[in-house]
């Protein structure tokens, strides 16, 4: 009966490697709506990325740069001048079926004292679909005037009362998704986009993905049918998502 237990329990766990990235929209809005001008409670969480390499589990684990599959649309995205890539992070995670969420503490961009331009948490379920959760806030900091007392404070990284900010974008959204489908979350100020593919343990990350230059297209055979397969589906989904980012900041723009 112990080892039937054992091997549900087994079954009950699937593994992903997940990536986010998290953008902010660097235009102004022009919008009447009040945004909040006080930090917002720091998010309960129950897990932090680690530092690649880990001593133990693989949970967690930020894998290195060459292992992310959306390091070119990051790139691009960087490059226009309309956007700026606060977070980007690949990891392998364990999700039980129909358990709560697992959030994981997101803190990035520039920090003022304790606090970061970026705070909140990711949460992910899984049930009949996977489930992203977001409690993100951007934070606009006020200038600081320097002082001897928070220049010191600085130095030492103490927190002082110094830290305020000018307007806090908030971010609170739930969504199902699919594993092997990129996925794209927006905002006025903020976007994110999202993937989860199945993730094995024993075998480690994803292939690095290729670099091609354009010219000459993979040649597909059978053993590389898939592969090619999804990889062509992955560049019309980043396209497709690219410019659903541009749309969407034109129509901002015009508003």
């Amino acid at each position: 009966m112990v080892l039937f237990s054992s091997a549900h329990a087994e079954e009950d766990i699937r593994w992903y490697q997940a990536e986010v990235m998290i953008i902010e929209r660097l235009a102004n809005l022009h919008s009447e709506e009040q945004h909040p001008t006080t930090l917002a409670t720091k998010v309960r969480t129950s897990k932090e990325l680690l530092a690649y390499p880990s001593i133990g589990s693989q949970a967690y684990t930020r894998l290195p740069k060459e292992q992310r599959q959306l390091n070119h649309t990051a790139t691009k995205l960087q490059r226009s001048g309309q956007f700026n890539v606060l977070f980007h992070e690949a990891w392998p995670m364990p999700l039980t079926k129909q358990n709560s969420a697992t959030w994981i503490n997101i803190n990035a961009g520039i920090k003022q004292a304790d606090r970061h331009q970026l705070e909140g948490a990711i949460g992910v379920s899984l049930g009949r679909f996977l489930h992203l959760h977001t409690k993100l806030h951007l934070n606009q900091f006020a200038k600081a005037n320097s002082t001897p007392t928070t220049e010191l404070s600085s130095l030492f990284n103490y927190p002082t009362s110094q830290t305020k900010v000018t307007q806090r974008y908030s971010m609170i959204q739930k969504r199902k998704m699919r594993s092997v489908e990129l996925h794209y979350l927006d905002h006025p100020k903020l976007a994110l986009l999202v993937r989860f593919d199945p993730y094995n343990p024993q075998t480690g990350p994803l292939p690095k993905p290729k670099q091609t230059n354009g010219n000459s297209p993979t040649k597909i055979t059978s053993d590389n049918i898939a592969e090619v397969t999804l990889s062509a589906l992955v560049e019309e989904e980043i396209m497709l998502v690219e410019q659903e980012i541009m749309e969407f900041q034109g129509e901002s723009n015009t508003q």
